[in-house]
């Protein structure tokens, strides 16, 4: 490897494996012709993953929350002789109206495939516009933030 590829190898978070979890069994309609997940497919995986930690996390149903902005990277693919996956979910940014959680994509076999980092903001459905996050479920996000460095 060259030496300015490495300057910008991409690494996953240190002990991301401490962080909440849960598991996503890959449909075989998400496999493309070259045997692996379809890259459209990532999102679904990572909300899915994201909505069931929120509801973990905060107490609640239906969090208040909308998607603003998602980027992923991808580092290996994801078979689907390597499911069910394991997605780790963690908060990493708490503002006034918005937080960002990253999110990890493991196969079967323990080995980090993609990362995706998502900024949500608080929403309120009458107005149709962003609000300030509620005080208990900052602190419940802040709570998962202290928990692993």
């Amino acid at each position: 490897m060259t030496d300015s590829r490495s300057r910008h190898r991409f690494d996953f978070p240190d002990n991301f494996e401490l962080w909440w979890s849960t598991t996503y069994a890959v449909p075989p309609s998400s496999i493309d012709e070259y045997g692996h997940m379809t890259a459209v497919h990532y999102p679904v995986v990572f909300e899915r993953a994201a909505s069931e930690f929120l509801i973990h996390a905060l107490g609640t149903r239906l969090p208040d929350y909308v998607t603003a902005e998602l980027s992923v990277v991808y580092r290996h693919e994801v078979l689907l002789s390597r499911s069910p996956t394991r997605v780790y979910v963690r908060p990493t940014l708490l503002g006034t109206t918005t937080f960002r959680l990253c999110v990890i994509l493991a196969d079967a076999t323990g080995t980090p495939c993609a990362q995706a980092d998502i900024r949500y903001v608080a929403w309120d459905h009458e107005s149709r516009t962003k609000q300030a996050m509620r005080p208990e479920e900052r602190a419940s996000l802040q709570r998962h933030l202290d928990t692993v460095t």
